[in-house]
C-alpha cells in the first residue's frame, strides 16, 4: 500500500506565520484591519482553512512589496483594483 500524504484542512496562526515569514501579531493585525472572517476553534484560537491561508500568503506578498497600504490591499481584496485570488 502506498503512503499518501494527507493534506491539512486547517492551519494554526503559527503555521501561517512560518509560511509567510511574518509574526503572528502581523497576521492578526491584517485579519482585524481587513475584516477577514477567520474561523475560531473550540479554544477560540484562529484557524485558517486552505483558502484563507492562501489569501494571507498573498497579503504577505503585497505587504512585502512595500507598495501597498492596508487601504490599497483592502481595495485589491474587494476587487476594486485588481483580481485578487
Amino acid at each position: 500500500m502506498e503512503d499518501k500524504e494527507i493534506e491539512k484542512l486547517y492551519f494554526t496562526i503559527g503555521e501561517v506565520s512560518e509560511l509567510t515569514g511574518h509574526a503572528g501579531s502581523a497576521i492578526r493585525f491584517w485579519c482585524d484591519e481587513l475584516e477577514l472572517k477567520v474561523y475560531r476553534n473550540n479554544k477560540n484560537e484562529r484557524s485558517f482553512d486552505v483558502r484563507m491561508k492562501d489569501k494571507i500568503v498573498r497579503i504577505a506578498q503585497l505587504v512585502d512589496t512595500g507598495y501597498y497600504s492596508m487601504k490599497g490591499i483592502r481595495a485589491i481584496i474587494e476587487g476594486k483594483l485588481y483580481p485578487f485570488l
